[in-house]
């Protein structure tokens, strides 16, 4: 049995649901319980997302770039787990890799507010202080458009 989430505004920060398990082999045998192959195939990604969330609260950030990169080599597009690569190479140290895949996100979607606010966080990280200034009110921008789209009245506080 599944315990509580231990850490939900990080798994909502990450756009996940989280849930740590005391038993390894409880996570492998929710992969394993499936029995058509789409089934383990998303059973699988389901618990590489969960372990690499897991590493992220314990504090290993390798250990996360792991298991998102083996998400991603079974689903390239993979949204939580590209996302989540981004987080825990910066988390790892490895800003430059981190960069290098948030702007393939953007270039694959412009419109993605999360990429272009990590890549302001980025950019300030590494001191390109304009660009970081650039890409905040881009990401602004963007999710006041969301907002629009969306029906709700745009927040209009910087």
């Amino acid at each position: 049995m599944r315990p509580q989430n231990r850490n939900p505004a990080f798994a909502m920060m990450m756009g996940c649901t989280l849930a740590i398990y005391t038993d390894p082999m409880e996570r492998l045998a929710d992969a394993k319980d499936a029995t058509r192959e789409g089934e383990t195939q998303h059973a699988a990604v389901n618990a590489l997302l969960e372990a690499a969330l897991d590493c992220m609260v314990e504090g290993d950030a390798a250990g996360a770039v792991e298991r998102f990169e083996r998400v991603l080599a079974i689903d390239p597009k993979h949204p939580e787990a590209r996302h989540g690569l981004v987080r825990a190479l910066e988390d790892a140290g490895r800003d430059d890799d981190a960069l290098q895949v948030t702007k393939q996100l953007i270039a694959e979607d412009p419109d993605d507010v999360l990429a272009v606010t990590r890549l302001s966080m980025l950019y300030q990280h590494k001191g390109m202080i304009a660009e970081a200034e650039a890409a905040a009110a881009r990401a602004k921008i963007l999710g006041w458009k969301q907002e629009l789209r969306s029906g709700a009245a745009p927040k209009t506080t910087f």
